[in-house]
């Protein structure tokens, strides 16, 4: 099946009412550009487990986390959708949807259109896609971004080294992930990873992910990025909490205040 024939049958599983509805959601971009010179943003996740935490949260039961997000300021939400690692569910996704205005990315191991269609059918606003797993399969990043922008999905990308980021971006990729966690190897933490963005174009969105359990690692990776980090994505950290608000809140007003120097 060529991509033209997948595309429409992924549109095709799409219907007009799931697509109006998710215009209706401010883009993750929109909510997120400029967080290096305003206040660094948290993207709070949905998080039910994790390879190296365990379980965390039922995912039956996201309201109370969801409703601190908001509390808390949170400028976006993440969901885990891998079931075998995270806990997670393309079902989970959707009751995520149902219960927050704030944008919503879904993150998965996604690859082929139909992946991005079940997405978009839950009602995500962004998909994330990985450098590394497109290259080990015969997906195409300009192919799948076109997808999603069928789909009325933006695309976050994630990238490793500043020649992952340089192609992506000549793709045409505005939202870049850098993930603190090297997951490829051998699970460990480096903040550092960070820096792979520096000289990142002030059009696109920089996003660090993992390793941030307060405030010092919202300061180091915005460090670490050269004054260049937009958002930090969040999980464990805010599903360990006794206060999630507080701790969502916390993380906001860091953001803040490494850009002003408050």
């Amino acid at each position: 099946m060529t991509l033209t024939e997948q595309l429409g049958e992924v549109v095709g599983r799409i219907t007009e009412s799931k697509i109006q509805a998710r215009r209706q959601h401010t883009s993750l971009t929109e909510c997120l550009w400029g967080g290096h010179e305003s206040g660094v943003k948290v993207i709070a996740e949905i998080k039910p487990a994790s390879p190296t935490e365990g379980r965390l949260i039922s995912p039956d039961d996201v309201s109370g986390p969801l409703r601190a997000f908001e509390r808390g300021g949170a400028s976006a939400v993440s969901v885990l959708v891998d079931s075998m690692y995270f806990g997670g569910s393309m079902e989970l996704l959707s009751r995520v949807r149902s219960m927050t205005t704030l944008p919503v990315l879904a993150k998965g191991v996604f690859f082929e259109p139909l992946h991005l269609a079940e997405c978009a059918v839950a009602g995500a606003d962004a998909c994330l896609l990985m450098t590394r797993v497109l290259d080990c399969t015969d997906a195409s990043l300009s192919e799948l971004m076109s997808v999603g922008r069928a789909l009325r999905m933006e695309a976050v990308v994630e990238a490793a080294t500043p020649e992952e980021i340089e192609t992506v971006t000549q793709q045409g990729a505005r939202l870049i992930l850098v993930n603190a966690r090297n997951i490829y190897t051998d699970l460990s933490i480096d903040r550092r990873n960070i820096a792979a963005a520096h000289g990142l174009d002030r059009e696109c969105v920089l996003i660090a992910a993992s390793g941030i359990f307060g405030p010092a690692d919202v300061e180091q990776v915005y460090r670490d990025s050269g004054l260049r980090v937009d958002a930090v994505l969040v999980g464990t950290h805010l599903m360990k909490s006794d206060d999630v608000a507080s701790s969502v809140r916390e993380l906001v007003m860091c953001g803040q205040n490494v850009v002003t120097g408050g």
